[in-house]
């Protein structure tokens, strides 16, 4: 504070402090001397950050000597082991780096918070009296018996040890397509003596009930014969 504005603050001290009102709480006249005890008192306050700041220095100083210290004692360590093993370098990788760049992501670089969005369904469903809607398509369903597709594939192998699905859909063309193949596939993966081989393929051809000429290409899928299917080959008619 300047001395002009101390002499300033001390005269209007002086005008408040004969007030009538402020006489009537009977002040004590060391407020008259409130700025110089606040001089006093930033003068001291100061002092103290010095030594606070100069304490913080001396232990920055010396934090950082230990660091610098304790990093040239690791050089040292690479370096006299480096000299040890000049002769004899060591097989394959001696040193492996994580990445080659870092990965930096910033907080502002994520996505903000996009609330799920909530479906509005209403599941009634009005129709006006006029409308006549065929149900038809309800019981309009296919059906795959799959124990006469185990039953063909057994006779087949009455003959021969070993039979892939492309013979048996050439040998009992397919009724219902595309669901007969999955019935056939869904057979194997049951039988644990048939093979599923993802690493080859082979192409089921079938004509669909419209004439039309159908192909799928599938993993390889072989039937065998077991035990079982033997005793039933020779038990049959």
């Amino acid at each position: 504070m300047s001395p002009q504005r101390q002499e300033e603050l001390s005269e209007l001290l002086a005008r408040v402090f004969v007030l009538e009102p402020v006489q009537g709480l009977a002040p004590d006249r060391r407020f008259l001397h409130l700025h110089h005890d606040w001089l006093t008192a930033g003068e001291v306050t100061q002092r103290t950050v010095a030594r606070l700041s100069a304490e913080l220095r001396r232990y920055l100083d010396d934090k950082a000597w230990l660091e610098n210290r304790r990093i040239m004692e690791i050089l040292r360590g690479i370096e006299a082991r480096a000299l040890e093993i000049r002769d004899q370098p060591p097989d394959g990788p001696f040193m492996e780096l994580d990445e080659m760049a870092p990965d930096v992501r910033l907080v502002m670089d994520r996505p903000l918070f996009s609330p799920p969005m909530k479906p509005e369904i209403d599941a009634a469903i009005e129709l006006s009296r006029a409308d006549d809607i065929p149900a038809d398509a309800l019981f309009d369903r296919v059906y795959v018996d799959k124990e006469r597709l185990g039953r063909q594939v057994r006779r087949l192998l009455q003959r021969r040890a070993q039979v892939s699905l492309a013979e048996v859909a050439a040998a009992h063309p397919f009724e219902h397509g595309l669901a007969e193949l999955v019935a056939y596939i869904s057979l194997a993966s049951d039988d644990p003596a048939a093979i599923i081989d993802g690493q080859q393929c082979e192409s089921i051809v079938w004509t669909d009930a419209d004439g039309r000429r159908r192909q799928a290409t599938v993993p390889l899928v072989l039937f065998a014969r077991t035990v079982s299917a033997g005793v039933q080959a020779g038990a049959a008619p």
